[in-house]
């Protein structure tokens, strides 16, 4: 297994995971947005996008998206890195993956002149929050959908 940056020839299986993350959006939906992410583009607030994957030869077992933001609520006007969205298949969780993929995430924003990392996470996604936390994110804040979690970079 290696974690490599995402390459056009990813798109079916980057698809594939992304459903098991995010079921609730249709195909074109998930379609549309990566054609933005793996293009270069951005949506709203992001300033650029990048998109890590575990991988085996042609098969992908996970991925990390990440956002650079100009700030958020909590870090006004310092550059802050985003987990965008982060899955591992169920085969290979509990092995040490998504730590990894977050580490590249925060290497990458790192080197984008980022002091932090942030993430949300859904009120009643127990599993996610403590993995976060796990991995040094700290609740700083919440709205009306999520937990907003911040990890500093030393």
């Amino acid at each position: 297994m290696i974690i490599r940056e995402y390459n056009d020839k990813d798109f079916t299986e980057w698809k594939r995971l992304r459903a098991k993350l995010w079921p609730e959006t249709s195909g074109s939906e998930h379609e549309e947005e990566m054609k933005t992410i793996s293009s270069g583009g951005c949506f709203e607030d992001e300033l650029g996008w990048k998109v890590f994957v575990l991988s085996e030869g042609d098969a992908l077992y996970g991925f990390v998206e990440i956002s650079l933001h100009e700030g958020i609520d909590v870090f006004d006007d310092e550059p802050v890195g985003y987990l965008e969205g982060w899955y591992i298949d169920d085969n290979q969780r509990n092995k040490g993956y998504g730590r990894l993929l977050t580490e590249k995430a925060e290497e990458w924003s790192k080197s984008k002149g980022c002091m932090a990392m942030a993430s949300d996470v859904e009120f009643d996604n127990e599993i996610s929050l403590a993995a976060h936390k796990k991995l040094g994110y700290e609740v700083v804040d919440k709205d009306d959908e999520c937990f907003i979690l911040i990890k500093k970079f030393v």
